[in-house]
Formats: C-alpha cells, sequence, structure tokens
C-alpha cells in the first residue's frame, strides 16, 4: 500500500540486466531449495530538469506532476540509447536523476528481493584463499610466479565444508575447482573477511596469470571489478560483481557494527569472532607461518584455513540480518545494501513512492552551511546519587516527527510521514511477535532480527533531513526537529524537579533523576517525567539504580541489581593502559560497598606496589593502530613528514608484516624515555610517568567527595580508617565556584576557599 511499495515477486534473490539482450534477469529460489529463472522486458529511464539539451531523436518523454524541477521522465528505446542519453545530460550540464540498471528496474517495477524470506533461505558461501610468501617476502605478491595460492575452503550455510589443495590439484586446477563448485552448488552469497581487499584482487591476477577466466556468474559470465571507493578508513579496493550473486566484505560491516557497540580490540578475524562468542580460540599463523607448515605438509594448516572460511560464515550470519531485512523494503539489492548510507536508503523510499505517483522530484539538497545543533546534553548534578530512576522517550525523533508533522518542505505527497507511519506499525508488530516465540530459535532471532532492522530505518528518517546530496534532505526542518527534542527533554527534567527530584543528567532523548521518598512504581514515574508533553510522545520507564556516580556528560557509572555499567571514555575505553582498567574496576568495588576507607586503601596499594617495580606487562601496555601500509609509511618519512614512534618500533622490522593493516602495536614506556613493544617488556617501565598515569586515573573519582577530603583519601599519606569513614560520598551542583576550587586540589593549591 502506497507510499510503500510491496513486492510483485516473491523469493527473488537477485535481479540482473542482460546487457546482450537487453532484459532483465530474475532469480528465483524455490522453497525447495532450486533456483529458476525467468526475463523481464523494461525500458531504461532517467528524469531531467530541461529536455531541450536531450540528443538524439524519438524519445519517450512523459512529464510527471508536481512542481518540483525533476519533472521529465526519459524513457529510451534500447541500453545504447539510454546510455548516450545520460551523457549527453552531463555534458550539457543539467540536473539528472539516474541509478544502475538493476536499481532502476526495481523502482519502478515494484520489486523488492527476498519478500517471503528468511535471512537462511538463501545459500550463502564462505570463501577464504591461503597464499605462499616465497623469498622471506613480508608480503605475497599475486604478481610473483612463487606466490601461489596453495588452499581455497568454502563453508557454506548448508552445513558443508570443502577445501581444494594446490599439491593434488595445482593452482591452476585448485582456480578451476573453486569457480565450479560455486556454479554447481549455485549460491546467492559469497562472502568473506577482507574479500573485496584481498581474497579476490589475488584470485583474479593469479588467474589471468593461468589465463583461466574465473566465470563465477548464473549466467556463465565472469568475475568483474569496478573502481571502488574507501570504507570505513579501509584502502580504497575495487568492486567486484558476479551476475545473479551477491559478495559481502564482513570486513568493513564489523568496523561499521564497532562503531556503534565498540567492544572489539580488533578487527582480525579470529580475534573478531572469539570476542564476540561466535568461535573458539583458536591458533593464528602469520605468512611466514603459513608458508613454513605447507612446505612441511602439516594438517593442521588444513584445519586452519577450513576453520578460517566457517568464522567468516559466523561473522556473516551475525552481521547480516538487519541488511536483509532492510533489501526486502528497499529498491535494492543485498551488495548495495550493505554499502549505502542510512538515510540515502531513506532518499531512495521517497523517490520510489513518488514515481509510483508519477511526481516530480525536487533537485539534490546542498549543504545549508549553517552548523547543525545536535541533541542536548546537559549535567545538572555530579558526585554521588543514590536511588536512581531513568526516563526516556521511545524514538524520540521518529515521534516528533509524526506528532508534529515534521517532513521535508518538499515533500508535497506527505510520503515521508506515510513511509514512517508504516514502519513504525511494522516494527510495534514484530515486537509483539516476539513474545510469542521461544527465545534462542530460528523464528525468535528472525524476528528479532526484523523489528531491529525497522528500527535502524525508523531513525534514519531524521538523518535524512539533515544530510547533504539527498534529495528530500531539509536542514531546517531537521533544525526544527532537535529544538523540540531539547524542549520535550527540559520539560521532563522540570517534571522532576518539581517533584522534588534532583535530576543528574539529560542526554538527547532521556533523564537520570532521582525522587523524594520510596516504593515508586514504574507506571508512576513514567506518567510523572512524561506530564505536559505533547501528544504521541511517549516517557517510557527504563530503569532503577542503586547508585550513579557522574562525572561529566556521557561519562557515568551506574550500579544495579544487573550489575555495574560504565558509560563514556573516561570509564571505559580501549586507550586505557591495563593499569588504568584495574584501578578503575578496584575503585568500582570500593563504590559499590559505599566503602570510602577502600578508595584510599586501594589508592595506596596500588601507588606502592607500582613504586616498587612491581607492575604487569598488561598494566603498562598501551597501543596504536596500523592506518596504513609500511611501504606508504616509508614514502610518508621520506617526503618529511612526521613520525610515529610506536611505527618505527617495527617499520625496520622483517617480521614487520605482523602488524597487517588495523592491526595494533602494543608498546609501553620504558626508563629513560625509551618506548617499547610490549612483547620485549622486562619490568624496565618509566616509575615517574605510570605514576602521573595512576594519579590522573584517580582524578576520574574527583566528584566523589569534597575537594579537600579527596585529596586525603587519595594520597600516599596514610589516613586512619576511622578518620576515613567520617568521609561521606557526596553530590553537587556544578557552580563555577565549586570547580575551581577541585582545580585548585588538580594543581596541589590547598589554600581552599570555600570548604
Amino acid at each position: 500500500m502506497w507510499p510503500f511499495v510491496e513486492s510483485r515477486y516473491q523469493r527473488i534473490v537477485a535481479v540482473e540486466h542482460d546487457t546482450l539482450n537487453d532484459c532483465f534477469v530474475l532469480y528465483e529460489r524455490k522453497p525447495d531449495g532450486h533456483v529458476t529463472s525467468f526475463t523481464v522486458a523494461s525500458r531504461h529511464y532517467f528524469i531531467v530538469d530541461d529536455i531541450s539539451a536531450l540528443p538524439g531523436k524519438n524519445l519517450d518523454i512523459t512529464e510527471l506532476s508536481g512542481p518540483h524541477p525533476l519533472r521529465y521522465l526519459v524513457r529510451c528505446q534500447n541500453y545504447r540509447e539510454h546510455l548516450e542519453q545520460v551523457k549527453g545530460v552531463r555534458r550539457a550540464g543539467k540536473h539528472l536523476w539516474h541509478r544502475n540498471a538493476a536499481l532502476s528496474f526495481l523502482i519502478r517495477s515494484q520489486t523488492a528481493l527476498f519478500a517471503a524470506m528468511r535471512p537462511h533461505d538463501l545459500k550463502v558461501a564462505a570463501v577464504d584463499l591461503e597464499v605462499y610468501t616465497s623469498k622471506a617476502k613480508l608480503f605475497a605478491d599475486a604478481n610473483d610466479p612463487d606466490d601461489r595460492i596453495i588452499l581455497a575452503t568454502v563453508a557454506d550455510n548448508r552445513g558443508q565444508s570443502f577445501l581444494f589443495d594446490a599439491r593434488t590439484l595445482g593452482e591452476e586446477g585448485l582456480i578451476a575447482a573453486l569457480c565450479q563448485l560455486i556454479c554447481r552448488e549455485d549460491y546467492d552469497v559469497l562472502v568473506g573477511h577482507n574479500i573485496t581487499g584481498f581474497d579476490l584482487p589475488y584470485l583474479t591476477t593469479r588467474a589471468a596469470r593461468h589465463r583461466l577466466p574465473l566465470n563465477l556468474g548464473r549466467d556463465g559470465g565472469p568475475l568483474f571489478a569496478r573502481e571502488g571507493r574507501r570504507q570505513m578508513g579501509l584502502p580504497a579496493s575495487a568492486d567486484y560483481f558476479v551476475f545473479g550473486r551477491h559478495i559481502v566484505d564482513t570486513l568493513p560491516l564489523l568496523i561499521q557494527w564497532d562503531t556503534t557497540h565498540r567492544t572489539l580490540a580488533n578487527f582480525q578475524l579470529k580475534e573478531a569472532v572469539q570476542a564476540l562468542g561466535l568461535g573458539v580460540d583458536r591458533r593464528d599463523f602469520d605468512r611466514g607461518e603459513i608458508s613454513h607448515l605447507w612446505d612441511k605438509g602439516e594438517q593442521r594448516l588444513l584445519d586452519y584455513a577450513v576453520a578460517d572460511a566457517r568464522d567468516s560464515l559466523a561473522l556473516y550470519n551475525f552481521l547480516i540480518p538487519a541488511f536483509f531485512y532492510q533489501t526486502q523494503l528497499l529498491p535494492l539489492t543485498l551488495q548495495q545494501c550493505v554499502n549505502t548510507g542510512t538515510g540515502s536508503k531513506v532518499d531512495l523510499a521517497m523517490v520510489r513512492a513518488y514515481l509510483e505517483r508519477a511526481h516530480s522530484l525536487p533537485l539534490r539538497q546542498e549543504a545549508s552551511g549553517a552548523e547543525a545543533s545536535g541533541g542536548l546534553t546537559e549535567v545538572r548534578s555530579l558526585g554521588w546519587h543514590s536511588r536512581v530512576h531513568k526516563a526516556d522517550v521511545a524514538s524520540l525523533y521518529p515521534s516528533i516527527c509524526l506528532s508534529f508533522k515534521c517532513k521535508p518542505r518538499t515533500d508535497n505527497l506527505d510520503a515521508f510521514l506515510g513511509l514512517l507511519t508504516e514502519l513504525t506499525a511494522r516494527r510495534l508488530a514484530a515486537k509483539e511477535n516476539l513474545k510469542n516465540l521461544p527465545l534462542g530459535t530460528l523464528e525468535y532471532r528472525a524476528a528479532d532480527a526484523l523489528q531491529n532492522s525497522l528500527k535502524v530505518l525508523i531513525n534514519s528518517f531524521y538523518g535524512l533531513l539533515g544530510a547533504a546530496g539527498l534529495h528530500f534532505a531539509d536542514a531546517e526542518v531537521s533544525g526544527e526537529i532537535t529544538r523540540r527534542g531539547q524542549a520535550i527533554l527540559l520539560s521532563m527534567a522540570a517534571n522532576a524537579e518539581h517533584a522534588g527530584g534532583t535530576v543528574v543528567e539529560l542526554d538527547t532523548d532521556g533523564v537520570y533523576f532521582t525522587l523524594p521518598g520510596l516504593g515508586h512504581q514504574p507506571s508512576e514515574i513514567a506518567a510523572l517525567i512524561g506530564r505536559g508533553l505533547p501528544a504521541g510522545i511517549k516517557v517510557e520507564y527504563e530503569g532503577y539504580f542503586d547508585h550513579m556516580y557522574s562525572y561529566a556528560a556521557k561519562n557515568y557509572v551506574l550500579f544495579g541489581k544487573e550489575g555495574i555499567t560504565r558509560k563514556g571514555v573516561v570509564f571505559r575505553s580501549r586507550r586505557l593502559y591495563g593499569l588504568q582498567e584495574g584501578f578503575i574496576k578496584a575503585i568500582i568495588r570500593c563504590l559499590a560497598a559505599e566503602d570510602v576507607p577502600c578508595l584510599g586503601d586501594t589508592y595506596r596499594s596500588y601507588a606502592l606496589r607500582l613504586r616498587q617495580g612491581g607492575l604487569t606487562r598488561d598494566e603498562v601496555t598501551s597501543y596504536v593502530s596500523v592506518d596504513t601500509t609500511w611501504e606508504d609509511y616509508a614514502a610518508h618519512i621520506a617526503a618529511g613528514g612526521p613520525r610515529t614512534r610506536a611505527f618505527d618500533l617495527v617499520a625496520e622490522r622483517p617480521d614487520r608484516a605482523r602488524w597487517a593493516l588495523k592491526s595494533r602495536i602494543y608498546y609501553y614506556h620504558a626508563q629513560h624515555g625509551q618506548l617499547k613493544l610490549s612483547e620485549d617488556y622486562t619490568g624496565d617501565y618509566d616509575i615517574r610517568l605510570y605514576l602521573e598515569v595512576l594519579e590522573k586515573t584517580a582524578e576520574k573519582f574527583l566528584y566523589l567527595l569534597p575537594p579537600l577530603d579527596w585529596h586525603r583519601v587519595f594520597s600516599e599519606l596514610s589516613i586512619s580508617r576511622e578518620e576515613a569513614a567520617r568521609i561521606k560520598l557526596w553530590s553537587f551542583r556544578p557552580s563555577p565556584e565549586v570547580l575551581r576550587e577541585y582545580e585548585r586540589v588538580q594543581k596541589r593549591d590547598f589554600q581552599l576557599r570555600l570548604f
């Protein structure tokens, strides 16, 4: 139902443009697992704002309704003419809406992939290559005759594993067997970890040496590549395509996932799979070890190769469900969906809705130039708080859009609110369905993935408004929504304060606060905090915490029945030394018991052990991420660029290949200003430097106590436990006067004026 489009076809796993016959081929995976195909004729089209510059004659031009500039839909007789027309329009400098053939077909034909399917219905193969690195080189070179592919493994989601060994097949036979397997098993998706950055480029180069075509397509055609772009900070790599199949690289998807969750130490396959609980711990081998094991003919190398493919498949199964369900809803292939920003996805849904109504399109919106205001974040009370509640607004920005009818000013068809309403209803239905499904079942996981994918899309509507370069962006409306969100949050805080409570922190869509008295029911608190808010804005009670330590905006520690939660980079960061991590955890244990003497005892025990040389390697280790190749770093230095001390530790080492792109160099600060690799640790750390680190870490708990009391407790000069026990944890409003007194403590200026 408009503005949503239900797919005309079901169980379509791929759509491709057959350029030879100029038609579209649709592949359907039947419920019994077999794949059939059929063709659909469809004319190619684009939309332009001015037809005066169109080359050629006998064009089929339809003027779309509505007031927007992109109003002339031009249909072409064939694909060649279509390309020529588009080139002519671009040369003339006219405004244009144009997409690739498959995406354009999906929009105009009311087709979406994967309708009536679930993620596991797709047939998926994880592909992994192991290569030989000759002549003690740091990296295998696909152009070196000796740096051949020695193993190829495939693991699929039907429980099958395949191993191709160059000892028995030779490299040429291995490549041919891999291609034959993919075609015979008729996979819908080919997946790998860094498959577009390593496996496919290497495979392509080695196949070319043997003059062997990589005929992986469902039409019998070859793997091919187009110029790609940088993704998630990775080096630019080509985009690879196979007719009738999707290629998914889990490496950029994993990095994207971790930008939100921030739980991974690195993005190497084996470490990530283990950290996510998707696989068992197992030995990793570097390039030199792989070549050595190959020369010795060891079985464990074969086991390692198969495990790599299985890990890639496990990572795919973890990351892909949200993209699968978005593909069901949008005019995109799966491969396009994983590489398209969320705002662009909503924009495409809007374009599809407009073309369904034969309506003109607005031009792409340029950046407004004005600095966008973000959500409201404010700390009103610092320090130690007890009996803390949290309430927030469910989907604040989408709720504002629906309640106040906020939409792009160019959306005269009201498609924006129609799409948002429909997606919200579908998500509520999916969440309700979850209640009736057994936890952990395939059905439960599928329903949960569906509601999560809908949540991502729903929250992307606000992102579309603030984005530049999209047809339905509107920075002014985005700013209005932000301002309304801030006003709602301030009203929630005011309700808490009018009830005699203390507001600890406001953050974007929620409030932490205390209330006088005991026995408050969640529904009563939600009603209290939501009093007087606009219709359609629903306040939800998010939880109760025994205690909360507030240090700064978005940086706090929560103590609740389900455990202790650290929020913010102050208390939880990959950049923390092990010394800091251990100290923070120890202090938090003291706080959980509200034991002030324990705070001082913990600080002094850490300081004493540090001075006596008792810190472990993990406690003094830090790291730097490798964000360049060693060849590029050498060129950077040769050009006079600044050095990175940690890079210099390994840049000239013969085994520097151990530190591949996106890996980490672990190091520590040794005596006399030296920097050393953590693997060379001998206990010779810089005592003065790490003592300063400990002091700075203790300052993260500065606001637990009044300024002078904090200095007395967190000091190497011992005070009695009885004296420490008389000191009470406290909270305060962060006025300039009080904060200046804390600054005096940090500077060791003890002429305190207020206390």
